[in-house]
């Protein structure tokens, strides 16, 4: 196994490596992101920098993080590499392994996948690792419109209302019948 202080040896050449203009990365061109490549780059030079220093919660972390824009990059195998050694370090959650699963059918290695997804629903009470330091500002899953979300609030409070109005027709009559009788 490479040891911590190699795999950042590494990266950070590799950083060097794409910054001198031999190797120009799509994401960069694009400036994808929300805040474009520069804020990327930003971060992940703080996770090369909590893996070098950080406790053990916070290189966990890190690796997430750096898995995460490596994936965006399209450089999966350097994101596999970064989970498997979260693996090592003992987060097994149900989350990584998915995305270990994930990672493992981009590459078409179905067997480590479909090992990878059975182990992930073997261990889905064990919460994933810590998030990487500014997660937050990563791109989200897509959320639904306000308005969408709304809606669904105002279809739920219809649907009671209609069921206690359906409710209380069924039972007036019953009511009625017992005052009738104690009445």
């Amino acid at each position: 196994m490479v040891s911590e202080a190699a795999a950042v040896d590494e990266f950070i050449a590799a950083r060097r490596y794409r910054r001198s203009g031999r190797v120009v990365d799509t994401m960069l061109v694009r400036g994808e992101g929300p805040h474009g490549a520069a804020a990327e780059e930003q971060w992940i030079q703080r996770w090369l920098g909590l893996l070098r220093d950080g406790s053990e919660a916070e290189k966990v972390g890190a690796r997430r993080g750096l898995a995460r824009a490596f994936e965006r990059r399209g450089q999966v195998a350097e994101a596999i590499e970064l989970l498997e050694r979260n693996l090592e370090a003992g987060e097994r959650g149900a989350e990584t392994l998915r995305w270990l699963s994930r990672l493992y059918q981009a590459q078409d290695d179905e067997l480590r996948s479909l090992g990878a997804a059975v182990e992930a629903s073997r261990d889905h009470a064990v919460p994933a690792g810590p998030e990487p330091i500014g997660a937050s500002l990563l791109p989200a899953q897509p959320r639904w419109p306000r308005a969408a979300r709304q809606a669904t609030h105002y279809l739920g409070l219809i649907g009671l209302g209609t069921v206690l109005g359906l409710a209380g027709w069924i039972l007036a009559p019953l009511v009625k019948l017992v005052g009738i009788w104690f009445g």
